[in-house]
């Protein structure tokens, strides 16, 4: 397994991984149906907007409708031979801590068929030398609580739980689990 860059010739296989995500309900607090429309609405700027370490893409629309300005991000597809996965990774310059409205600086999924293969892991390492490069002392994750198959992702790449607190208001209700990962 690999970390790749979205490219126009991965749209198809990208859209239809996207559709079988939407049935998982441990990813419940990703806006999928959003991702999914912005993909299909203008293909070149959302192939664009996966690569943008300046933040310079359009703002950011919240689940509650409000917007945000774009953090500067990468955003990498896991690849076996297709794809399997999504992995991003966003930070504020020049410093470690997030907007309240960010869920942490590294969010994954993979696709239902191809987990237990050590996929999120893998890909959250690789992730990590990427945060290293902008300089940071540590990355934040959160998963729901009961996502325990996310958080052994993050235990064994030196993820230590730091607490758990409500979702912000942006993202909807209910409780997020908070890691960190010193780098």
């Amino acid at each position: 397994m690999e970390l790749i860059r979205l490219e126009e010739r991965h749209l198809p296989e990208f859209l239809a991984a996207i559709k079988l995500v939407m049935k998982d309900q441990d990813l419940m607090h990703m806006d999928l149906d959003k991702l999914y429309a912005e993909a299909m609405a203008d293909p070149a700027t959302f192939i664009r907007e996966q690569d943008d370490p300046q933040g310079l893409g359009a703002d950011i629309e919240m689940p509650d409708g409000t917007f945000v300005k774009r953090l500067p991000s990468i955003v990498r597809h896991l690849w076996d031979g297709e794809i399997c996965g999504r992995i991003g990774f966003r930070w504020s310059p020049g410093t470690n801590e997030l907007p309240p409205t960010c869920l942490g600086h590294i969010g994954y999924w993979v696709l239902p068929h191809k987990r237990g293969k050590g996929y999120a892991t893998k890909a959250l390492g690789l992730m990590l030398e990427e945060a290293r490069s902008q300089k940071l002392d540590y990355v934040e994750l959160t998963t729901d609580p009961d996502n325990f198959a996310s958080q052994a992702v993050i235990k064994a790449n030196g993820g230590v739980f730091v607490e758990q607190k409500p979702i912000p208001p942006q993202h909807g209700t209910g409780d997020l689990t908070y890691w960190r990962i010193q780098l």
